[in-house]
């Protein structure tokens, strides 16, 4: 386990990108534009970093259909398979993050290889008591969370995903306050568990630019590695990849992504997308 910790970053960086290369050129759906090709690299990401560190964390917002939440969980329940006894009881910790209770009971319905629970975030003073009475028992466990990562009644008018699916008004993006203690989920979740452990994997598919969510995630969660779905979309999460690479991380992984068959009625030009998997390999330099 420490072997990958101690290789100079282009090393590390080499193999990381040509393993992966292999796990998902080997998949029937590597080449096509789809949710399933993006599915399944997620598997692969995720049985790649828990084989590493199998005591790690990874967290992702938000659940939506529950396609990458629950290829996340697959891939983590190969890795702790295939980890030697020694390392038995370093289990990951799995939470996926989603405001939509329909998308919550979807998700909890999949035929899952992990324990799954459905929490709500609220009260979040006692999340995280409730949080650690689910991870007690050392079994792997995905936690789906119901609720926001970013409390909506602290910025009503922000680029949030709301009731009706529309966006607000674009320019209160940037007018939304930073979460104190005990208003965000997602900062709970991080100043308490990443104390000593580390986030290897966040993704983020909120369906609109983050802003928010990806302030709470950089500043107090600081993942190793980002998978972004819609990166080259419109009002999406384009920008988070644009910053990271100006900070010196690394793209390892991208595919297309077409929506044009789920969503009928949305401009040709904006049918197609992408999504991006990155890291910051200046953990591992």
């Amino acid at each position: 386990m420490n072997a990958f910790m101690t290789m100079p970053y282009l090393r590390f960086h080499f193999i990381l990108r040509n393993v992966l290369r292999i796990f998902f050129d080997a998949s029937d759906d590597a080449e096509a534009p789809s949710l399933s090709s993006m599915a399944t690299a997620v598997f692969c990401i995720s049985q790649i970093l828990f084989r590493r560190n199998g005591g790690a964390m990874a967290i992702e917002v938000y659940t939506g259909e529950g396609w990458l939440a629950s290829s996340m969980a697959n891939g983590a329940a190969v890795a702790q398979l295939a980890q030697s006894e020694a390392c038995a009881s370093d289990v990951p910790l799995l939470i996926t993050l989603e405001g939509q209770r329909k998308s919550v009971e979807r998700l909890m319905s999949r035929d899952l290889p992990t324990a799954s629970v459905w929490l709500q975030t609220t009260p979040i003073p006692s999340l995280i008591k409730r949080l650690e009475k689910t991870f007690e028992a050392k079994q792997l466990t995905l936690v789906a969370l119901e609720g926001s990562a970013y409390p909506s009644e602290l910025c009503p008018k922000g680029c949030r995903r709301g009731e009706t699916g529309l966006f607000s008004n674009i320019l209160d993006c940037f007018r939304c306050p930073q979460p104190q203690k005990n208003q965000s989920a997602l900062r709970e979740i991080c100043d308490h568990f990443l104390a000593n452990r580390t986030l290897e994997l966040a993704i983020i598919d909120t369906g609109g630019p983050a802003v928010e969510e990806w302030y709470v995630l950089e500043t107090y969660c600081r993942p190793r590695s980002v998978f972004i779905v819609n990166s080259v979309f419109a009002l999406h999460e384009g920008w988070i990849a644009a910053r990271l690479r100006s900070a010196g991380w690394k793209e390892v992984l991208s595919g297309r992504l077409r929506w044009g068959n789920g969503f009928p009625h949305m401009l040709s030009l904006v049918e197609e997308t992408g999504w991006v998997y990155m890291m910051d390999f200046g953990y591992f330099g």
